[in-house]
């Protein structure tokens, strides 16, 4: 049998040290509690006092104001009304469907204009060689798509002409009505092969990471179908 008081208890009864109830142990924390309150009470006093004066309130909405637009500025989309003004116009040159349906018509100039191909240049990040090559490119297509959106423009008026009589004649000529449709059609189709043709010899010129900068481009704007969806 074990020893009744071996040396292991004698290590035990020295950590018993008898329990001493702290009788002021709650009133002390109440009066911390009592303490740290009033010190938040004070500051929010502060805070709004300060926020009541006009001088001050001002300052604390310019310095909100400042906030937001620095951080608009740091978070906000790359695409400015600027930049997609430039997007639309310049596939408004490469697009006459596209052109047509934004109610954009041709000026005196027919050729890409200079700031559209300049733009173009930055964005892509075009070489001196490119540059050249792609102003020529676009130019020589620049003609032919001049003549499909008068062509498509003309088709249009022509429609919106007839619709208007059907309104106050009996009579509807369906034959018309069929022939101009379907003359709009093939215009419409040739318009979009000559666009996709244009986009293909571009991309000849570009390298992979122009190639994917210029696709972008092209199907950036959300108020038409995309290039990329055209159907030949």
């Amino acid at each position: 049998m074990p020893p009744d008081h071996d040396e292991l208890d004698e290590l035990l009864d020295a950590w018993k040290v008898p329990f001493q109830r702290d009788e002021e142990l709650l009133q002390r924390t109440s009066k911390r509690v009592r303490s740290e309150s009033a010190h938040l009470d004070i500051s929010s006093n502060k805070l709004v006092f300060l926020l009541s004066r006009p001088l001050y309130a001002s300052l604390a909405a310019a310095a909100l104001v400042v906030l937001g637009v620095f951080l608009a500025n740091v978070t906000g989309p790359r695409n400015t009304s600027s930049e997609n003004q430039s997007i639309a116009s310049y596939r408004s040159m490469i697009d006459p469907v596209y052109r047509l349906k934004r109610g954009a018509p041709y000026s005196k100039e027919v050729n890409l204009s200079e700031s559209t191909i300049t733009w173009l240049k930055d964005e892509l990040h075009l070489s001196k060689k490119q540059y050249i090559a792609i102003e020529s490119l676009h130019n020589s297509h620049q003609p032919l798509f001049y003549t499909l959106y008068r062509e498509l423009e003309s088709l249009e008026h022509g429609y919106t002409a007839f619709d208007a009589s059907r309104k106050n004649d009996d009579v509807i000529d369906f034959i018309a009505l069929f022939e101009l449709l379907q003359k709009q059609k093939e215009i419409r189709q040739q318009s979009i092969e000559e666009t996709i043709h244009l986009i293909n010899e571009m991309y000849q010129l570009l390298s992979l990471e122009q190639q994917k900068a210029f696709e972008k481009i092209i199907n950036t704007d959300n108020t038409s179908t995309p290039i990329s969806e055209y159907e030949i």
